[in-house]
């Protein structure tokens, strides 16, 4: 049943009318669909999460009407959503307890306890060892308190059959810091504090739209220097001065910008895009633009509607307090109670809060080291005829395997390759791409130093401020936290103090939180200086002298116990290999705590798979060679970095109905290991499920991260998850790799709050992999190359932010190569769906509710770059400008092979508008749908186009409980 049909009897049977007014001018949404949707988004949320964590129901409520900024929506009764949702907590009732149960209290002894619930032990540790000599399934059952763990608790195959749960109904929590005790705190009064004019928060300074400046001869474009604003060029100029590049620009009716890249080098490349692939921007400073629309006085679309209002910036000369604590101990992080503290930093800001204190000081200092070197292509992959196995084959793809000095040659059917792909194969990005990877000079800066992509990032930074940074003493603790240049993400970098002196800072670690480097930095900050310390929630450890300095939140250090995280991981779960797995393990109803951060500086980070983000490979629960492993009904508390991370071989785990939340990197990561192109080992994650898991606010430190995060993964099943607020994608996945993955039911909104260019859910596929199909004997050709398809399906997405700005720009971004997806039945609203490049994506029956979205975003549904055997079918799409699909600068109509099946669609407008955003290649765009429908090959022939008012926002949201399966 289409979705066009679902809504035409919705409204016949229930008698609705015209819908309302409009909210604004032009009419993005109706007066009756905003504050409904939000409504509806709750009540979503809450019979979805169904958190067995520790936070009640009202609290997930309070933090979900505050993510949805519900008090914009006064008519709302809030309470009475919450009842009638009637959040379904999983009952904890009594443990079922499997053979032997031993017992954990903190009034226990590891001397002399038994683990009886009369005399129980005292740690885990010994708890684990008494369940490992019993001969049957054990249980652990731990008794409310607080444990501080002196090393990970380490599950191995020699713990299989195990479970570890807190008793029930009691708050039993783990925790892997070190409680500073018995403190005696005096004031402190800095000898040496910088004294700033404003040391406050420069928030969304890497989206400040530059000064525009005027532009040569025969230009009459707005120039912007060191910004990047367009995207998919359609033509370009090698060798061109700006006044060139701007006059050409100028000259040509279908150019709407352009981008002159190296302007200042010996090589300059002027990029001419269309109109309709213009945007906003980001700071770089190897680039300079130019428009023919100057951009507007601020790039950061609004939020539907006014945000509640934030917390206050700190206040600079707050009241310091110092006191004598054990030396040597790790201090990344601080908590007072559940609330962390962060280290002094120049300018103030709370890392809590999107883009919240950045500044620009200093100018970065490039690499200059040695270059990186390709690795060979002695891979290469043909495809034979099912029919003539030993018939001619022909050559899909390349790659790198071990040895190098070794070729490799496999065969997959071309039965497993769309078959719309070109018969010339080795397509650009995709599962048919040949990239090479490239190892060593920057590439150092990974663990191991290898990457698809060949880049650097600075190493330092020159004409520091020495009016404030004169004054900073201790290099050897600095760190500066910068933006990518373009902001895709950002990275961290610890100080050499042998080599920084004056104005210059010379980085010694760190720039491998994300993969795609960049010879520029965006807005920064600086932390680690003792004489910064000037705002609440701020501190500064002395490792050497052993003292603790720091600015409380109310004034006073109070009664909150302080705690400094020491342990990465608190919990592991690791077998000796794929055939000696740890399983049978369950683990449920903790609360964990302080785990260290990663982030910064000297953790390693992979540069996984083709996709855009590298990762650290651990978490505050860290699994691999793992099988039928249950996480159940925990929380995870603020982790300083991932939470948690299955890592090569894992089948068939579980995490689910916990609540993950305030971590310093991703919430959920699953990662694999592959030895280049070869995936045939059992060494990634297959077969796992993430599913009712309430999973909000991440990525405090590092802001290429995401509630999921997966790479070289098969079979995963992400489903009934809420997902909000997060600097980057809710979901990403950064290749294909095998596929078979599902995403579904999931509500996601307000992602993409500290970077740009992204989506709520996204995906790359760049690079190839053999991999081995499940139930074909090795002697019948199992090679594999185009991943099994995915699906996303009856998923709740919301592309715009209700806590603020976002740059957010589809809800389902399938990015460079991304291949092999379906995509139904989704209720998508203020935002569409972009392909881009790959195979075999398709589009069906998802309702996309005003997807342009109230800050005029113009791409319902983009076919931004060639791909093969596309469709767009049976939607059902709104808008409230006209325009259905935009950004498509790879769709040709009259060329089969670019062509995408788009046909069977429902659209809505505002007087029967409608634009195709330039995609049929008509200079000034088709405004006439007929004109469109028989354009080249044609689309849309059995399309349909009717006035917006003949869908109100009540038959709207029907529907969208339809696909939700609310009703």
């Amino acid at each position: 049943e289409s979705m066009a049909a679902t809504l035409a009897l919705w409204i016949a049977t229930a008698g609705v009318g015209k819908g309302g007014g409009c909210s604004s001018d032009p009419c993005y949404a109706p007066a009756d669909f905003d504050c409904p949707m939000r409504a509806l988004a709750l009540q979503y949320g809450l019979q979805t999460v169904a958190t067995g964590g520790a936070s009640t129901a009202s609290e997930v409520t309070a933090v979900m009407s505050t993510a949805l900024n519900l008090s914009a929506c006064p008519s709302l009764d809030i309470e009475s959503i919450a009842h009638a949702s009637t959040l379904p907590r999983p009952p904890r009732g009594t443990p079922s307890v499997r053979g032997t149960q031993i017992f954990v209290a903190t009034n226990g002894s590891d001397a002399t306890g038994t683990g009886s619930q009369a005399a129980p032990f005292a740690t885990l540790h010994r708890a684990q060892q008494a369940a490992r000599s019993s001969s049957a399934a054990t249980t652990v059952t731990v008794r409310a308190g607080t444990y501080y763990l002196a090393a990970p608790l380490v599950l191995t195959e020699l713990d299989s059959g195990t479970t570890y749960e807190a008793a029930s109904s009691e708050e039993v929590v783990l925790s892997g810091g070190a409680l500073l005790s018995n403190l005696t705190w005096k004031p402190w009064t800095p000898a040496n504090r910088v004294n700033h004019a404003s040391n406050t928060d420069v928030s969304n300074a890497h989206f400040n739209t530059p000064v525009s400046v005027s532009g040569g001869d025969g230009c009459n474009l707005t120039v912007y220097p060191k910004f990047a604003c367009t995207r998919n060029p359609y033509a370009h100029l090698d060798g061109a001065t700006l006044d060139e590049c701007c006059a050409k620009c100028s000259a040509d009716p279908k150019c709407g910008g352009f981008t002159l890249h190296n302007p200042t080098s010996a090589h300059p490349s002027c990029l001419f895009s269309k109109a309709e692939d213009t945007h906003s921007g980001s700071p770089s400073p190897d680039v300079t633009c130019g428009l023919k629309t100057p951009l507007p006085p601020s790039p950061n679309p609004p939020p539907p509607s006014p945000p509640s209002p934030g917390p206050p910036p700190p206040s600079p000369g707050a009241a310091v307090f110092v006191a004598d604590v054990p030396p040597n101990l790790a201090a990344d992080e601080l908590f007072a109670g559940v609330t962390r503290q962060w280290q002094a930093r120049y300018p103030n800001g709370d890392p809590n809060l999107p883009n919240n204190g950045y500044g620009n000081d200093g100018t970065p200092t490039p690499y200059s080291g040695a270059a990186s070197t390709a690795l060979p292509l002695n891979m290469a992959v043909s495809c034979y005829d099912d029919v003539n196995p030993t018939g001619p084959t022909r050559q899909v793809a390349q790659g790198t395997m071990l040895p190098f000095d070794q070729p490799f040659n496999f065969s997959v059917p071309c039965s497993t390759i769309p078959p719309s792909t070109p018969n010339s194969g080795l397509l650009g990005y995709g599962p048919l791409y040949s990239p090479p990877t490239y190892s060593g000079g920057s590439l150092s800066r990974f663990e191991p130093a290898i990457s698809y992509w060949n880049t650097d990032v600075p190493v330092g930074l020159t004409g520091v401020d020495q009016a404030v940074s004169a004054k900073w003493t201790r290099p050897d603790l600095w760190k500066v936290h910068a933006y990518h240049p373009v902001s895709w993400g950002n990275w961290g970098f610890s100080v050499d103090e042998s080599k920084s002196s004056g104005d210059k800072i010379v980085f010694k670690a760190g720039g491998n939180q994300e993969a795609r480097g960049g010879k520029g930095m965006g807005a920064r900050y600086f932390e680690g200086m003792l004489e910064e310390l000037d705002g609440e929630n701020e501190y500064f450890y002395d490792s050497d002298a052993g003292k603790l300095y720091w600015a409380p939140p109310s004034g006073s250090p109070g009664n909150d116990a302080l705690v400094l995280p020491q342990l990465e991981r608190l919990i592991e779960v690791v077998g000796s290999s794929p055939s000696k797995a740890a399983g049978g393990i369950t683990i449920k109803g903790f609360t964990l705590r302080h785990s260290k951060p990663t982030f910064c500086c000297d953790a390693p980070y992979e540069s996984v798979s083709g996709g855009d983000w590298s990762i650290h490979r651990g978490g505050m629960i860290f699994l691999e060679n793992a099988s039928m492993v249950e996480i159940a009904e925990c929380t995870l508390d603020s982790p300083g970095g991932n939470a948690i991370f299955l890592s090569g071989s894992n089948n068939q785990v579980e995490v689910h109905h916990n609540e993950i939340h305030h971590a310093g990197d991703s919430l959920v990561a699953a990662v694999g290991k592959t030895a280049f192109s070869d995936g045939r080992a059992d060494t990634h994650p297959r077969n796992c499920s993430i599913h009712h898991n309430y999973l909000h606010h991440w990525g405090v430190w590092g802001k290429q991260t995401s509630a999921y995060f997966g790479a070289m993964t098969r079979d995963i099943h992400v489903t009934n998850n809420v997902i909000h607020d997060g600097p980057r994608a809710g979901i990403n996945q950064n290749d294909g790799f095998a596929g078979g993955s599902e995403f579904a039911f999931n509500l996601v909104f307000n992602t993409v709050l500290d970077t740009g260019d992204h989506g709520n859910f996204n995906s790359w596929d760049r690079k190839p992999w053999v991999w081995l199909a499940d139930g074909v004997a090795p002697d019948a050709h199992p090679e594999r190359m185009v991943p099994n398809r995915h699906h996303i399906h009856n998923n709740f997405m919301i592309r715009t932010a209700f806590v603020g700005p976002s740059q957010n720009l589809y809800c389902l971004d399938h990015d460079d190569g991304s291949s092999m997806y379906n995509d139904t039945d989704n209720f998508l609203v203020y935002g569409g769906i972009k392909f881009r490049e790959g195979l075999s994506k398709h589009a069906s029956n998802n309702l996309i509710a005003y997807g342009n979205g109230p800050d005029n975003r113009q791409v319902p549904f983009a076919d931004q770059v060639k791909g093969t055997n596309n469709t767009f079918l049976r939607n059902t799409v709104l808008t409230g400008t006209g325009q259905f699909y935009g950004a498509c600068a790879g769709y040709d109509p009259s060329n089969p092979v670019d062509h995408v099946d788009i046909n069977y669609n429902a659209f809505y407008s505002p007087n029967k508008e409608f634009n195709d955003g330039g995609c049929a290649g008509v200079k000034g765009g088709i405004t006439d749908f007929a004109k469109w429908q028989t354009t080249g090959l044609g689309q849309d022939q059995q399309s349909t186009l009717d006035d917006l008012t003949a869908m109100p926002g009540p038959a709207i949201l029907a529907a969208a409980k339809k696909l939700l399966q609310m009703q």
